[in-house]
């Protein structure tokens, strides 16, 4: 039963996330790629999806899909939160680690892009 609980809870995290970012998209009017940049960090699996097919430039494409899915989003970071729960696990380094990853990860598909 404790499996279940579990694996209703990340499924309902992704639910969720999943609403906010097509919120985002319709009530805040930001420009094209600020927009589709917001969900894709917001949650991980729709919004590659809407990155890719945008058509932008490999220049700034590439790098943001390698860094977002190094990321894994806000809604895999709540997900971790919720299993972290009634543990003794920090949360705070796991998410600097994160954000470590997603930069790390993006300047060095960014620096690939342009030597290559």
């Amino acid at each position: 039963m404790n499996g279940f609980e579990s694996i209703t809870k990340l499924g309902g995290y992704i639910i969720l996330f999943s609403v906010f970012q097509g919120v985002i998209k319709k009530y805040l009017h930001l420009s094209g790629r600020l927009c589709m940049s917001c969900g894709g960090v917001t949650e991980m699996t729709t919004g590659i999806t809407a990155l890719a097919g945008t058509g932008w430039s490999l220049t700034f494409l590439y790098p943001m899909l390698l860094g977002i899915t190094a990321f894994g989003g806000i809604c895999v970071a709540a997900q971790t939160k919720s299993m972290l729960a009634g543990t003794d696990l920090s949360f705070g380094p796991y998410v600097w680690a994160k954000l470590t990853n997603f930069l790390l990860t993006g300047l060095l598909a960014f620096l690939f892009v342009e030597i290559i």
